[in-house]
């Protein structure tokens, strides 16, 4: 395999999904797409969990939730430096022990990644929007007592913009790799609530065994920059925590590989609070096109 083709996979191992607060979020990495070369895949992820961690990081039983998030990202290469982002549709079904379930379409994410530097250490800069075409009122119903219900909303209803830099490192020969992120959320408001900012970060690092399985660990943090609103635990606000990933993916047929996953909420670097603890799996199926 050679270095090349490190890169490339690489790259795409570095797209599975988790959940923040059952959310999706994105791993990084310095590289980009060349130009006409692209990745699609499609994954579902699936958690639940009765351990809700308030906004003073304090544990508490409650009844249990559930979510699956199923949608498709795509990346496409305009430029050897200039790759376009997007996901979806996500479908997003959710509820607790006690409701109606609720099935919804989820925010649309675009956008761009530039690779600065695409030498030995690749440096890239990314700027995604979450346009909030969700529903952000979405109620269910109690299934004991008709008269009361709970949001659950697909979307967090207010426009998110997330730049992210990131750098990686092939170890070529060794088919290797490890990649470094930093992120900054600036979140807006929705009906007159003004949602604090994010920081986020992380770093993976992965290895190929026997030429086609990937082993991938990764460590990811979140950390809110102000003081979190009492609004519903799922818009994410006041959201935080510290996350161990661990993901495989083997190569099934010429591009197209199968991935696995599992994600765990932790209280490594930061606490967590306003989310639901549990560990989450994820199933995807991938193709990549390179030229």
């Amino acid at each position: 395999m050679n270095s090349r083709s490190i890169k490339g996979k690489c790259m795409s191992l570095a797209l599975g999904a988790a959940f923040l607060c059952f959310s999706t979020v994105q791993a990084q990495s310095g590289w980009t797409r060349k130009k006409g070369e692209y990745y699609l895949k499609v994954q579902t992820n699936h958690g639940k969990s009765d351990n809700y961690f308030n906004l003073s990081g304090e544990q508490l039983k409650t009844s249990e939730f559930v979510q699956s998030v199923t949608g498709l990202y795509g990346e496409y290469g305009i430029t050897d430096r200039f790759t376009i982002i997007s996901y979806g549709p996500v479908i997003k079904h959710q509820y607790f022990q006690t409701t109606e379930k609720i099935t919804a379409l989820g925010d649309l994410p675009i956008g761009f990644k530039y690779g600065i530097f695409q030498g030995k250490i690749p440096i890239s800069v990314s700027l995604v929007t979450d346009i909030p075409i969700a529903k952000a009122n979405n109620y269910a119903q109690n299934k004991e007592n008709s008269f009361e219900q709970i949001n659950l909303p697909a979307g967090d209803g207010e426009w998110n913009f997330r730049l992210t830099a990131a750098a990686s490192h092939s170890f070529y020969p060794i088919p290797a790799y490890a990649s470094v992120y930093s992120t900054f959320n600036y979140r807006t408001q929705y009906e007159g609530v003004d949602f604090t900012h994010q920081a986020m970060g992380g770093t993976e690092v992965g290895i190929i065994i026997g030429s086609k399985v990937w082993l991938i660990g990764g460590l990811s943090f979140q950390k809110s920059l102000g003081s979190g609103a009492a609004v519903d635990f799922v818009r994410g606000e006041g959201t935080e925590f510290t996350a161990l990933e661990i993901k495989s993916a083997v190569e099934v047929y010429n591009a197209i590989s199968l991935n696995v996953g599992y994600f765990r909420y932790m209280d490594l670097i930061i606490e967590r609070a306003n989310l639901y603890s549990s560990g989450i799996i994820s199933l995807g199926l991938a193709y990549e096109f390179k030229k």
